[in-house]
C-alpha cells in the first residue's frame, strides 16, 4: 500500500499525536504507530514540502524523519523549489537527501500566474 501526505498535514499530525490528542475511529493515535506506518508502506508520497521562507523547527523535524525513515525504501516527495532554494529554506542536509535519489523536474508555467 502507498501512504500519502503533505508536509504541511505530517507536520500537523505529528504534533498532534505528540503534543495534543489525535484520534481515528475513535482511538488515539501515538506517534511511534504514525513513523511505524510511515516506514513500512511499499511507497510514501511527501507532497509540496516547498515554502517561501525558512520552516519552523517541527515542520523542518518532520520532513527530516520522513526522509531518514524512508531510506533505502521508494519515497517520492514534491517540491516547487530548486535544488538551492531548498538549502535557504531547510538547510545542505536536508538538499543534499532529497538530491541522493532519482531528481525528475517538470518545468512549465505556473497556471496560478495566469489568470
Amino acid at each position: 500500500w502507498c501512504t500519502f501526505w503533505t508536509a504541511a498535514e505530517l507536520t500537523e499530525r505529528v504534533y498532534l499525536a505528540t503534543y495534543k490528542d489525535l484520534f481515528e475511529d475513535g482511538n488515539k493515535v501515538y506517534p511511534l504507530e504514525i513513523w511505524r506506518n510511515w516506514k513500512e508502506a511499499a511507497l510514501a508520497v511527501l507532497d509540496d514540502i516547498g515554502g517561501r521562507e525558512k520552516v519552523s523547527d517541527s515542520h523542518y523535524e518532520t520532513v527530516k524523519r520522513a526522509l531518514d525513515e524512508r531510506q533505502d525504501r521508494s519515497l517520492v516527495v514534491t517540491t516547487n523549489l530548486t535544488p538551492e532554494a531548498l538549502t535557504e529554506v531547510y538547510d545542505d542536509r536536508i538538499a543534499s537527501r532529497l538530491a541522493g535519489g532519482t531528481v525528475v523536474y517538470v518545468g512549465g508555467n505556473d497556471r496560478r500566474l495566469e489568470a
